[in-house]
């Protein structure tokens, strides 16, 4: 599945696709990845139903963390681009937010202990503190349940995008 063959799939076959890709125990490399790219295009085509539906469709998706045969860096990048496509969405609710914050929060720890930072434009990391940083300014509550000592250790990354996001975000929450 490609971008060229855009339109051809309804939201619900790219979901039995992606799903079956990378929900089943034994799938081959090459089948992850592209349920992983399928995932990113799924959550920003349909931002609102993949975040209405977040903890059945993509909450699932952090286990190829731990067991995915695919690259790491890869599978990290792919999943922090869904997360912080589900927490640009208008749609989010208070309680759906939490839990795209708790994992996003969990995918960063991981990252930053496993996955070196690299001086780029973007990074993993930069996305889900984006993320993070998007549902705490839609949901005020959520500023009182973030640890802000999470989000602190990111205040001397290498990327200048990643500290200044840590820097808004411990910013807001102490407002």
């Amino acid at each position: 599945i490609n971008k060229s063959l855009k339109g051809t799939f309804t939201l619900q076959e790219k979901i039995r696709i992606a799903k079956a890709n990378s929900h089943t125990p034994g799938v081959d490399e090459k089948a992850v990845r592209v349920a992983l790219r399928l995932w990113v295009d799924i959550t920003t085509e349909h931002n609102d139903h993949c975040t209405m539906n977040f903890v059945e469709l993509i909450y699932p998706l952090l286990d190829c963390v731990n067991t995915s045969p695919t690259n790491m860096k890869f599978v990290c990048n792919s999943l922090s681009k869904a997360l912080h496509n589900v927490s640009c969405s208008p749609e989010t609710d208070e309680e759906t937010g939490r839990i795209i914050m708790d994992s996003a929060l969990r995918l960063l720890e991981f990252i930053a202990a496993n996955i070196p930072e690299e001086k780029s434009k973007s990074s993993p990391q930069s996305l889900l503190l984006v993320a993070i940083g998007n549902l705490i300014t839609r949901h005020q509550n959520l500023r009182r349940v973030l640890s802000t000592d999470k989000i602190s250790k990111f205040r001397s990354v290498p990327l200048e995008k990643s500290r200044q996001t840590a820097e808004e975000i411990i910013a807001v929450c102490k407002a």
